[in-house]
């Protein structure tokens, strides 16, 4: 009777489900889960960061039916024993926890699985200054699992972390995108693998480019998965990835100030893209493209990103204002200057004035009917004998309804008193000399500069 219940209720459970779901078609026996490519390291997450680096294994799944269905989880944890993860994992579409199982498939598979650290993981919390951990990999097919594990060393990628060995970045240009990128140690030991990136939205004409860490002055090279070396002689370094965008006169400048080549984005009105060395810098004229704001970021890096506003458009602009032969606004009484204003003009524009202003009253102006010049430098003169110690000078430029102002300060010193004597005048016509003149002499110990002296009748007259 006990026998004939345990028959009925397997044959109600089999009804009950669809034809051939758990069951397995293949033996099982032969089924093998290994990991074939893994790094001897992999990075913690830096400071002020939710997440580290990707890094990747290759796994692959061997001696199973060619319809016979699995799922398989690959996480990272402190201790093999714990039943919790550090990390998410790539599943094609989002980053997931790792502990759930991510992949699915049917028959012999290989492939690639991409992870990451996540800082809010409490299991992340008991490994972020060990010195090592373990990458297991678990497959669950009907009633078999299949699981394998791996020790790996950690790197601290700057000081926020402890106890693992100190990290960097290697970074650069490559020809192709979606490329699998292995970092091989000077002894051909695997010590990380990355992804070659591609530019897309728009932007074209561009090379891929990688980036990846290793141990901070470990010699590399680069290879692709054939084994075929891309690259040679190249060291991971610590640093970081930065750069500084202004815009000045009609054009938008970018300098990478960061430590490692970057390949820095313009997104707004066009597509540009440019690769820059540590302290390299690039300049592009801003056309109507850019109506708003220029956002940039680095290709290396997506999450640093800036917005960049665009100074409101100007016709002219005074660059410097001073006196024709002298470095400061100190000049000296007595002698005549020449105060001159330089204007940098954008566009070709009409009637533009120039207007001159000392202590309030005006002493001068200029008027362009038409100018098609990058740069005018009107000029008024100016005599220091009757002016006061401090004096304000103002240039006032007018064009339609824009009017630019720059006022300055000068200061008149006296100088030192000069004594020079008349001793001879020659008023008379020779035959061999048509002309009159005067011989004079310098009673001073010190030479006297007479450039800007003149001869007059009428003394008290400039």
């Amino acid at each position: 009777m006990i026998l004939f219940n345990i028959l009925l209720l397997l044959l109600l459970i089999n009804l009950s489900f669809p034809a051939g779901y758990g069951e397995l078609t293949h033996d099982l026996s032969d089924a093998e889960l290994e990991i074939e490519k893994i790094p001897l390291y992999i990075p913690k997450v830096e400071k002020n960061r939710d997440y580290s680096m990707e890094f990747f294994i290759r796994i692959r799944l061997s001696g199973v039916g060619e319809n016979d269905t699995w799922k398989m989880k690959v996480w990272v944890s402190e201790n093999i024993s714990n039943r919790r993860a550090a990390t998410q994992t790539w599943n094609g579409t989002d980053w997931v926890y790792s502990y759930r199982y991510s992949i699915h498939g049917k028959g012999n598979w290989e492939g690639w699985v991409s992870l990451r650290f996540c800082r809010r993981y409490k299991e992340y919390g008991l490994l972020q200054n060990n010195s090592k951990c373990f990458i297991l990999v678990k497959c669950v097919m009907g009633k078999t699992n299949l699981m394998v594990h791996h020790e790996v060393l950690l790197l601290d990628m700057d000081n926020s972390t402890s106890h693992g060995i100190c990290g960097g970045i290697v970074t650069g240009k490559i020809r192709e995108a979606d490329k699998y990128l292995l970092l091989m140690d000077r002894e051909g030991k695997l010590v990380s693998v990355c992804r070659s990136s591609s530019i897309d939205n728009g932007f074209s004409g561009v090379t891929a480019f990688y980036k990846a860490y290793a141990p901070a002055g470990m010699e590399l090279s680069i290879t692709d998965e054939d084994g075929k070396t891309l690259k040679k002689n190249i060291t991971a370094k610590r640093g970081k990835f930065d750069f500084r965008a202004w815009v000045k006169d009609g054009r938008l400048w970018i300098k990478n100030t960061g430590d490692f080549g970057e390949t820095l984005l313009i997104h707004s009105g066009i597509n540009e893209v440019f690769f820059l060395l540590p302290g390299e810098m690039v300049n592009i004229r801003i056309s109507g493209n850019f109506s708003e704001g220029i956002c940039i970021s680095v290709g290396e890096e997506p999450e640093l990103e800036r917005w960049i506003e665009i100074p409101e458009e100007k016709n002219l602009s005074i660059r410097w204002v001073g006196f024709d032969g002298v470095d400061s606004h100190e000049i000296e009484r007595g002698k005549v200057y020449r105060l001159r204003v330089k204007v940098r003009v954008y566009r070709k524009i009409d009637n533009v004035t120039v207007h001159f202003y000392l202590n309030g009253k005006e002493i001068g102006r200029k008027v362009y009917d038409r100018i098609r010049g990058y740069m005018i430098c009107p000029s008024v003169k100016i005599d220091t004998s009757n002016l006061k110690e401090t004096n304000t000078a103002e240039i006032e430029i007018v064009h339609k309804n824009e009017v630019i102002r720059k006022t300055i300060e000068f200061r008149v010193k006296e100088s030192e008193r000069v004594v020079l004597l008349i001793v001879k005048v020659f008023s008379y016509d020779f035959e061999w000399f048509d002309g009159r003149f005067i011989e004079i002499f310098n009673p001073n110990n010190f030479s006297v500069d007479i450039s800007g002296w003149y001869i007059t009748d009428k003394p008290s007259k400039r």
